[in-house]
């Protein structure tokens, strides 16, 4: 018998994304099912239904059918999948991140292990993990180096991917910062025996690209560095592909997650005053249980913890829902 599955995705991508992540991890035929809020969404604790915050076409859309199993992430998602299995109490739910609400409403819940805090007796439904989900197979992954090959034969080998995050909300790429990181790349470039593959997000100042591209110009390092204008898809994939190990900025969880996942020496760049207090609380946890090393101009050696926390994470979800 195959399980009807729903994942409920949302405006908030980084929720969506490890919500489908899941799905395709345990193997699921999932449909995808978006919800569209209202204004009163913003204020959800309020109501009795999840439903009262969606539109009505979004509504619609989600009571067609009953799902075996709802995946939600994020508070406004775990409202309408509290609202669905209401419909029918057979429905299972795997809630990831805080839904600021009850634990025990869930079948499931799994919260990441920089939230944990420490005097808060958790339910036995509840599961810790040191990365957010991610899902990159390894035939994806190989198809986009496949991709970017022409590009990247051009360098000489070993990789060393640097993934450049930027400035959001809680995270700042101050002047300072900039200029410390541009000096540890550049120290780091000059002494690699390889090519440094560099992309950056739509976060990343542009002033912090310009000056690193002018820094690395005046080294004799090989280095490609993806440049928007010029290429219609970003190569981060492909770098992750082709790595031998991986410098990330600390300002992003999902990219510090995406690198650890796939058991290479991965290096993040987190100075205390660029992070947020929860992004410093992750960096610090991947540093402490070996799935990173802080970054420095020597770039000494590190081996990463051989541990596969995706699959443990898939094993134990797996076996509490018998699935």
């Amino acid at each position: 018998m195959s399980l009807k599955v729903f994942v409920l995705t949302d405006d908030r991508a980084g929720n969506s994304n490890q919500a489908i992540a899941l799905a395709k991890l345990l193997g699921f035929d999932y449909e995808e099912k978006r919800l569209e809020y209202n204004k009163l969404a913003a204020i959800p604790f309020f109501f009795k239904s999840g439903f009262e915050l969606l539109n009505k076409n979004s509504i619609e859309h989600l009571i067609q059918d009953e799902p075996d199993i709802i995946i939600s992430a994020g508070r406004r998602a775990a409202s309408v999948a509290l609202a669905l299995k209401d419909r029918n109490r057979s429905t299972k739910i795997i809630q990831i991140l805080g839904a600021e609400k009850n634990y025990k409403l869930f079948d499931l819940v799994i919260l990441p292990e920089h939230d944990r805090k420490q005097f808060i007796s958790y339910p036995d439904n509840v599961i810790f993990t040191p990365l957010a989900i991610s899902c990159f197979s390894r035939y994806e992954l190989e198809q986009e180096s496949l991709k970017w090959q022409p590009v990247l034969a051009k360098y000489k080998q070993p990789y060393l991917a640097v993934l450049i995050g930027g400035n959001s909300k809680k995270c700042k790429f101050k002047e300072k910062h900039i200029t410390d990181f541009i000096n540890n790349v550049t120290n780091i470039a000059k002494n690699y025996s390889g090519s440094l593959l560099i992309t950056s997000s739509r976060r990343t100042p542009i002033a912090l690209v310009g000056k690193l591209k002018q820094a690395l110009e005046k080294t004799e390092a090989s280095y490609f560095l993806y440049e928007p204008e010029k290429y219609a898809n970003n190569p981060y994939k492909a770098f992750l592909s082709n790595a031998k190990a991986i410098l990330v900025t600390g300002d992003s969880i999902s990219m510090c997650s995406e690198a650890c996942s796939l058991g290479k020496p991965v290096f993040i760049y987190a100075p205390r005053s660029m992070l947020s207090s929860k992004h410093m609380a992750f960096v610090k946890h991947l540093f402490k249980v070996g799935l990173a090393a802080p970054i420095s101009n020597k770039f000494e050696p590190f081996t990463p913890l051989k541990h596969n926390y995706t699959q443990m994470l898939i094993e134990n979800i797996k076996q509490r829902l018998h699935l």
